[in-house]
């Protein structure tokens, strides 16, 4: 009853997607997480077990290769094939494995030693072999079934809506989908190579993870196209995508790039293309480590339920990225394919050993787009993705008892959430500022070559920072990544003319509790004497710091973290004549967001006439489109005119 009733939700709601389309703005709809709690609409993609802490389950066997051949019935919009399982017993001899198998009906199962029985539910399928199998001995398993998935595998045909033209299926992996279509150990710590052989009508184009095989047409009319994966990947990640698509094609080095599109979308196709070798380019510089797959592939996927997919070596992508040349000043595909790139490094070749450490593979994708943005259009978009992240969406769940990795969660999804996108971004953006670029560049370039091709927890991470740079990180990642909440701060500032010194007061005033301790905070004090900036580095690790600074003459602004690097709540009350000069820094973005919004809170004639200017002439847009919000202690006796 409640998976026939989120079935029909999911019908109402792909219905609304296709009377009311829309392009997604670059901002909205990246990977999975939109800010919104997806816990009820993935419902049924839920973890087994009871409803305490959530671990990694063990490895029984190693799965060292999947090989799954089906052949999809477009009309009857149900699946049919044979998936061969290799594996062999880890540490001692086993006598039944359990698979992960939603809803298949398995009609027959050949081994290469003998079984004696196997036992099918509607979630697992266990096979119960006649001897105990010798441990690293290989076994291979031919399981042959049919399905017709409710999750998993998606049709897009004429019967649902469809224009006939754009005909097309895909797979949806991520958490728990994918048994749905093929039998596998289901769970992100377990990576084996893959093979996936389609058989469609000859019209149609067949992609998969890998390199292609294979294309050939038989005598029916029918093509068979097949794919090998010779790296291992997680299962979620395996992918099928199988229709009529528009394709464009790029190469970056030798690594082939292709773009699949609906048909009735190529007109526009090119322009959500346009980024992705040089993003390519970007990251394989920035990150230190070349693509490590065969080929990327992108197609776009008709009401996708998400932005995108990462999976390996072929992401899937809502359509709506698609835009028009007349819009390209509305809309971008610029961080949607930027943040899917990146997975294939964070995310496919490491991945996280189970959801709790999801930030890995989330906080990574998101912060690397946001440098990619700062490559391609300068520093103060970079900043502005970040302000944005911070004061959109982290600061404003400073009391959510979670903390990044966190297991008390009843389903996967509930992961998927401010925590480890924009949080675990910010994360990664202040180790970047304490360590300094190059020294955090090797701590990835180390993580990646120390743990590529296998599962990681946080703790790899933390090492390979360590090794790198011999500084003991306990404290940082206690408190950003294992603590839960923020900081905030109360600062203050007062001129001591007599001696000379300038006073600024810093306290955390955020609740300290079980779940989060007071933080420590190194940072930087900024003074402007006679038009140049005096820097004061500080490290705030106590309730309440009054740190003294000797400066020739009185300063005509004070700023608190001038270059963006703590994330946190920061109330700095200071003059209105520093206010007034913050807001016409050209050189200090964030300054004069921060000083709009303080402007934008009080009712006065000047206030109004600095505003006035900086909305309508501020050289960055993301000034300009600041809305100004009044204190509910000030009259709304002043209209702004713009």
């Amino acid at each position: 009853m409640l998976q026939l009733r989120r079935w029909t939700i999911g019908w109402f709601l792909a219905a609304c997607v296709l009377v009311v389309p829309a392009l997604a703005e670059e901002h909205e709809h990246i990977c999975r997480y939109c800010g919104q709690d997806h816990s009820l609409m993935f419902a049924a993609a839920t973890e087994s077990g009871d409803m305490g802490l959530k671990y990694a389950p063990d490895r029984v066997v190693d799965v060292k290769h999947i090989k799954i051949d089906v052949v999809p019935d477009f009309a009857k919009r149900t699946v049919a094939g044979t998936t061969t399982l290799t594996f062999a017993p880890i540490s001692k001899p086993v006598e039944q494995v359990t698979l992960d198998a939603e809803s298949l009906d398995v009609s027959n199962i050949e081994s290469s030693v003998p079984l004696a029985d196997y036992v099918l539910t509607d979630h697992k399928l266990t096979l119960l072999f006649a001897t105990p199998l010798p441990v690293g001995e290989d076994v291979e398993v031919a399981i042959t079934y049919s399905a017709e998935p409710k999750q998993g595998l998606y049709f897009r045909t004429p019967e649902l809506g469809y224009p006939e033209e754009d005909t097309h299926l895909w797979t949806q992996g991520q958490t728990h989908e994918a048994p749905h279509w093929f039998p596998c150990f289901d769970y992100p710590n377990e990576r084996s190579t893959t093979e996936v052989i389609c058989t469609v009508p000859k019209e149609m184009v067949v992609v998969s993870n890998g390199k292609m095989l294979s294309d050939e047409v038989n005598e029916q009319g029918l093509k068979t196209v097949h794919w090998l994966q010779d790296k291992p990947h997680a299962s979620y990640l395996v992918c099928l995508v199988a229709g009529k698509f528009h394709v464009l094609e790029d190469k970056h080095r030798d690594v082939s790039l292709r773009f699949f599109a609906q048909p009735t979308l190529a007109e526009h196709a090119a322009n959500s293309f346009q980024d992705t070798r040089t993003i390519m380019e970007f990251y394989e510089a920035e990150i230190g480590m070349p693509f490590p797959w065969d080929k990327y592939d992108q197609a776009t996927i008709r009401d996708f339920n998400s932005g995108g997919m990462e999976n390996t070596t072929i992401t899937t992508l809502t359509h709506t990225t698609i835009f028009s040349d007349e819009t390209e000043n509305i809309y971008s595909s610029r961080n949607l394919d930027a943040h899917e790139m990146a997975h294939q490094w964070f995310g496919d070749y490491v991945t996280c050993e189970d959801w709790a450490h999801l930030w890995l593979n989330e906080g990574f994708a998101t912060y690397y787009t946001h440098l990619y943005a700062g490559h391609k259009l300068g520093r103060d978009e970079m900043n502005y993705g970040l302000w944005r992240d911070a004061k959109g969406r982290v600061l404003p769940q400073a009391e959510d008892s979670k903390p990044i990795v966190f297991r008390g969660y009843d389903n996967p999804w509930e992961q998927f959430d401010y925590r480890a996108y924009p949080k675990g971004s910010w994360v990664l953006h202040m180790l970047r500022s304490q360590l300094g670029k190059d020294l955090y560049r090797a701590g990835i370039k180390h993580y990646l070559e120390e743990n590529g091709q296998s599962s990681v927890v946080t703790a790899d991470l933390q090492a390979a920072f360590e090794e790198v740079s011999g500084r003991e990180l306990d404290r940082f990642f206690d408190q950003w990544v294992f603590g839960a909440g923020t900081p905030k701060l109360k600062v203050r500032y007062k001129w001591l003319a007599k001696e000379r010194l300038a006073l600024v007061t810093v306290e955390q005033t955020h609740k300290v509790d079980d779940n989060t301790g007071l933080f420590e905070i190194p940072t930087t004090l900024r003074f402007v004497v006679d038009g140049k900036p005096v820097d004061h580095p500080v490290t705030i690790n106590k309730e309440k710091h009054d740190f003294y600074v000797p400066l020739d003459e009185q300063p005509t602004l004070v700023r608190f973290d001038p270059e963006f690097t703590v994330l946190a709540e920061v109330d700095f009350d200071k003059p209105d004549a520093m206010v007034y000069t913050q807001l016409e820094a050209e050189d200090d973005m964030i300054g004069r967001l921060m000083a709009a919004r303080v402007l934008g809170k009080k009712d006065n004639h000047k206030s109004v006439e600095a505003l006035k200017e900086t909305l309508n002439n501020d050289g960055y847009y993301g000034v300009r489109i600041e809305r100004p919000s009044r204190s509910k202690s000030s009259a709304p006796t002043k209209r702004l005119p713009r």
